[in-house]
């Protein structure tokens, strides 16, 4: 529903609000993360893979113009379809515990850093990047349950094996 339906989880938000206060305290580092996994993937994916980050279908190059990235404050040469970062920055929620009321992030993980060192980068090459080879679309990436599934699946296993 995050991807397809954006409007419905608004209303969700309004309609279930005291629900979502739970999130009130990562919510400034999610937005944080949306950023960092735009800003790094791309150097990390061509360093990992024999091809290039900018070849996958959809992803369109920046260079004349830069897309800038608000919430870190920095630029990247590369426009990610949202339907490729969803399913990745969506995973981290299985390094989420209940605290008090409140969700936080589970054995002191910190998701920055994480993506910084190439976990999301990880995450999207062993789950999205078959839904892309699959698709060749974007869109259709973006509402695969299959790789939203997997690349839960994927930031689970890592963060259970975390001591």
């Amino acid at each position: 529903m995050a991807y397809s339906g954006k409007e419905a989880c608004l209303k969700r938000f309004k309609d279930y609000r005291s629900i979502y206060e739970k999130l009130y305290d990562i919510a400034s580092v999610a937005l944080e993360m949306w950023d960092d996994i735009q800003y790094w993937m791309p150097d990390q994916y061509n360093s990992k893979i024999s091809g290039k980050f900018g070849k996958l279908k959809g992803v369109k190059g920046t260079s004349k113009t830069p897309k800038h990235l608000p919430f870190i404050d920095k630029v990247t040469d590369y426009d990610t379809p949202t339907g490729y970062i969803y399913p990745v920055l969506s995973s981290f929620r299985a390094m989420l515990v209940e605290d008090n009321g409140r969700w936080t992030w589970g054995k002191g993980v910190n998701p920055i850093e994480l993506i910084q060192e190439g976990v999301a980068t990880d995450i999207f090459i062993d789950s999205v990047r078959t839904s892309i080879s699959n698709h060749h679309n974007p869109n259709r990436t973006g509402k695969d349950i299959q790789a939203w599934t997997s690349a839960y699946q994927a930031a689970r296993i890592y963060y259970l094996e975390l001591p």
